[in-house]
C-alpha cells in the first residue's frame, strides 16, 4: 500500500528548478549546436546558387538538401520516441552525434549533388532528430508552472546559433573556403553536442510515464489532428522563410554580405523573441498566444517582405519575423488537449481504484471534455497549484441513488471528469452499504469514511434524482450522517458547493432548491449557478454509441456520456464556477469560522476553564493544609504520650513535690500542653 500525502505534491510533480536549470542549460546548447547549425543553410544556399562547383545541379536540387534537414529530422521522430523509450536517450544523442558530425565532415568533400544530399541532408537531417526529439520531453520532466519560459530560453539556442553559425560561416568561406566552413561546423557542433548530452538528465525513472510511445488511436482525435495541421503549416512557412530569405535578399540586388546579415538579423530576432514568447505563455492562455502571433508572422510577410526593396526594410521585417517565426516550439505542445488531471503514475492506485471510477481509458478517442475550451480555469489552476507548491483543489462528489444505472451517477461523474481535469483531487463517495441515520452507528466504517472525506474537502459537489417532487431519502441520508459540527471543528463550514439534479420528468427546480437550502444549513457556500437536467433518460448517449457491452451500459460506464446540449454546456459551467470559487475560497476557510458567536463561546469556555483551573487550585492548597495539620497532629500525639508518661511519675502535689521555680514552670508547661 502505498503512502498518499494531501498536501504535499507526489515525487514525480516537476521540481521547477533545481538540476532542471542545468538541462535548461543543455538542450539550449543542443538547440544551438543543431537547428542553429542548420538555420545557417541559407548562406550555403547562396554560395551554392553562384559557384558551378556542383556543375548543372539547379536551385531544386539544392532546395532538396536544406529540406532533407528539417524532412528526416521530423520523420525520424516516431521512431526516435520508440528508441529512447526503450535505450534512454543518451544513446540516440550519441548515435545522432556521430551521423550529423559525418554529415558535416563528408559534405565538404562532397563533388556532386547527390553526395551533398546525402551527407548534409540526409545523416545531418538525422542526426538532428535523433538529437533533439529526445530532448523534447526532458524540460517537460523538469518544469511545469515554468514549463514554457525554460522552453522558450532552450528554444533560443537555436536563434542564438543561427546568427553565430551564418556571420561564421559567411567569413570561413571567404576565408578558407567552403571545405574548411563545413568541418569547422562539423567540430564545433560535436564539441558542444557532447557536453550537452554529458549534462542533459531525464526524469523517467521517476515519472515512470504509462503512456505509449507512439499512440495511433490519438491520431483519430479532432484535437490532435487540428494540433497536428497547425503545426505543419507553421512549419511549412518557418522552413520558406528561413532558407529563402537570402537568396531574396540577393535577388533585389542586396550583396552576398547583406543577405548574410539579414539572416543572421532574422536569427537574433528568434533569440530574443521565443523566450519572451514562453514568459507570455506562461501568464496567459498558451492557445491565445499561439494564434496571435501565428496569425503575425503571415501579416508580416504581407506588410514587409513582399514590397520590401531595401536592406534597411529587410532587417526590419527580418528582426520582427524572427520575434515570431517558430512559435510552435516554445509554449507546452499540448494545446488542444490541455489537462491537469493526475496521471495513473502519479496517482494512488488504491484511491484511484475507490473514488475515481469515472477515469476514462486512455483508449477513448472521443471525450468532450478533452474537448471542452476551459483555458481560462486551467490557467487559474496553473496559478494557484504554483502558490501552493502543488497543493490541488479537493472535492467531494455525493450522488443519490443506488440503482445500477443511475442518471444522477452518471451526471456526477461527467461532473468529476471536469473538475478532474481542471487539476482537482476529485473523490466519489459511493453510498452503498451507508446505513440509516441512527444515534448508535457513528462507528459504521462507511459512516467514518463519509465524515472523513468531507473533513478532507474543500468543496462538494451533490446530484440528487428528484422523487415525489423533492431529493431522494438516498442523498439526504448522507448529509444526515454528516455532523454540522464536531466538537469545536464544523467539517463544511465555508465549504464551496456545486448543486444539480436529474429528473425523469419535464424541467424542474424542486430538488435544486432543497439542495441549496441545505447547503446553507450546513453552513456552505452554494455557487450561484446550478443544473437541472431533465428527461435524463433522453440525455445520455445508448452503449450502442461507443461500442460498449451491455454490462458497462447497465453500470453507467463507458458510453453512457452527455450528449450535446444546452444542458451539457450548463453543467461545464457550473463545474467551471465552484472551481473558480473554491480555488478563491479555500485560502480564506479560518475566516469562515472566525464570527462573533463563536469566538463569544470560545471566551465563555475559556472562562470556564480558568474558573475550574482555580477551584482545582484550591482545593489543592486546602488538601496541603490537611495533611500538614495531620502531620503536626501526629507530632503532639506522640509528645503527649511521652509526657502523660513523664507525668504520671510526678508526685502529688506538696510542697516536697515543687523543689524549684523552675521545676514549677517545666511542670505547668507539660500541663498546658498536654491540655
Amino acid at each position: 500500500m502505498s503512502t498518499y500525502d494531501e498536501t504535499s505534491p507526489p515525487d514525480n510533480e516537476p521540481p521547477d528548478g533545481g538540476y532542471g536549470w542545468v538541462c535548461v542549460a543543455s538542450c539550449f546548447l543542443l538547440n544551438f549546436s543543431t537547428w542553429g547549425a542548420v538555420s545557417s543553410y541559407g548562406i550555403y544556399l547562396t554560395y551554392y546558387l553562384d559557384d558551378d562547383r556542383f556543375g548543372s545541379a539547379s536551385a531544386l536540387d539544392f532546395a532538396f538538401v536544406g529540406g532533407c534537414n528539417f524532412a528526416f529530422a521530423m520523420l525520424a521522430a516516431p521512431f526516435v520516441t520508440v528508441f529512447a523509450r526503450r535505450f534512454g536517450i543518451h544513446l540516440s544523442m550519441c548515435i545522432g552525434l556521430v551521423l550529423q558530425t559525418t554529415g558535416y565532415v563528408t559534405a565538404g568533400f562532397a563533388s556532386h549533388v547527390w553526395q551533398l544530399l546525402l551527407s548534409q541532408g540526409l545523416l545531418v537531417g538525422l542526426g538532428v532528430g535523433l538529437i533533439y526529439v529526445p530532448s523534447i520531453p526532458v524540460l517537460s520532466q523538469w518544469f511545469k508552472s515554468r514549463r514554457s519560459l525554460a522552453n522558450g530560453i532552450s528554444s533560443a539556442g537555436s536563434g542564438v546559433g543561427g546568427a553565430l553559425f551564418t556571420w561564421s560561416t559567411g567569413s570561413i568561406i571567404t576565408a578558407l573556403g567552403l571545405r574548411w566552413a563545413l568541418c569547422i561546423t562539423g567540430i564545433i557542433t560535436f564539441t558542444l553536442i557532447g557536453l550537452a548530452t554529458a549534462l542533459v538528465r531525464d526524469r523517467n525513472r521517476q515519472i515512470r510515464p504509462s503512456q505509449l510511445a507512439i499512440d495511433t488511436k490519438l491520431l483519430l482525435r479532432r484535437d490532435v489532428f487540428l494540433l497536428l495541421a497547425w503545426t505543419f503549416t507553421s512549419m511549412l512557412g518557418y522552413t520558406a522563410l528561413l532558407f529563402s530569405l537570402s537568396d531574396y535578399a540577393t535577388s533585389i540586388g542586396l550583396s552576398r554580405q547583406q543577405a548574410t546579415n539579414v539572416i543572421g538579423f532574422l536569427n537574433i530576432g528568434t533569440a530574443v523573441g521565443r523566450p519572451i514568447i514562453g514568459i507570455v505563455s506562461d501568464r496567459f492562455s498558451r492557445l491565445d498566444v499561439a494564434g496571435i502571433l501565428t496569425l503575425c508572422c503571415g501579416l508580416l510577410c504581407f506588410i514587409f517582405w513582399i514590397p520590401t526593396q531595401s536592406f534597411a526594410l529587410l532587417v526590419v521585417f527580418a528582426l520582427l519575423a524572427g520575434a515570431v517565426l517558430g512559435v510552435f516550439w516554445m509554449p507546452d505542445p499540448t494545446y488542444a488537449a490541455k489537462t491537469l488531471a493526475i496521471t495513473e503514475g502519479q496517482d494512488d492506485a488504491d484511491i484511484r481504484q475507490r473514488y475515481r471510477p469515472f477515469v476514462i481509458s486512455h483508449e477513448v478517442t472521443a471525450d468532450w471534455v478533452s474537448e471542452s475550451e476551459l483555458s481560462t480555469a486551467l490557467k487559474m489552476s496553473e496559478n494557484d497549484m504554483r502558490e501552493t507548491n502543488g497543493e490541488r483543489v479537493k472535492i467531494l462528489v455525493l450522488y443519490g441513488s443506488l440503482r445500477e444505472r443511475s442518471y444522477s451517477r452518471l451526471l456526477a461523474f461527467e461532473c468529476s471528469r471536469i473538475l478532474f481535469r481542471l487539476g482537482a483531487d476529485v473523490r466519489v463517495y459511493d453510498p452503498t452499504g451507508l446505513p440509516v441515520k441512527d444515534d448508535v452507528q457513528h462507528q459504521h466504517p462507511k459512516v467514518q469514511e463519509l465524515r472523513e472525506l468531507s473533513k478532507w474537502s474543500d468543496g462538494h459537489v451533490w446530484v440528487s434524482p428528484e422523487q415525489h417532487g423533492n431529493l431522494t431519502a438516498v442523498f439526504k441520508n448522507q448529509i444526515d450522517w454528516i455532523p454540522l459540527s464536531t466538537g469545536s471543528v464544523r467539517p463544511t463550514q465555508g465549504r464551496t458547493l456545486a448543486i444539480a439534479q436529474v429528473s425523469g420528468g419535464s424541467q424542474s427546480f424542486n430538488t435544486v432548491n432543497s439542495l441549496r437550502m441545505l447547503g446553507r444549513w450546513m453552513r456552505m457556500f452554494a455557487i450561484p449557478n446550478q443544473s437541472s437536467i431533465p428527461m435524463a433518460y433522453t440525455q445520455f448517449t445508448d452503449a450502442l454509441d461507443l461500442n460498449d457491452d451491455l454490462e458497462a451500459f447497465v453500470k453507467g460506464e463507458g458510453g453512457s456520456r452527455l450528449k450535446p446540449s444546452g444542458n451539457r454546456d450548463r453543467v461545464v459551467d457550473v463545474m467551471e464556477e465552484l472551481f473558480k470559487y473554491t480555488v478563491v475560497m479555500r485560502q480564506h476557510f479560518d475566516l469562515f469560522g472566525d464570527r462573533h458567536s463563536e469566538r463569544k463561546e470560545k471566551a465563555a469556555k475559556r472562562t470556564r476553564e480558568i474558573e475550574v483551573t482555580k477551584i482545582e487550585e484550591e482545593a489543592g492548597r486546602e488538601g496541603n493544609a490537611k495533611s500538614m495539620v495531620t502531620s503536626n497532629t501526629t507530632d503532639i500525639q506522640v509528645a503527649t504520650g511521652q509526657e502523660i508518661r513523664n507525668l504520671s511519675r510526678i508526685p502529688v502535689v506538696d510542697d516536697t513535690a515543687i523543689s524549684t521555680d523552675a521545676q514549677f514552670s517545666a511542670d505547668c508547661g507539660r500541663m498546658c500542653l498536654i491540655c
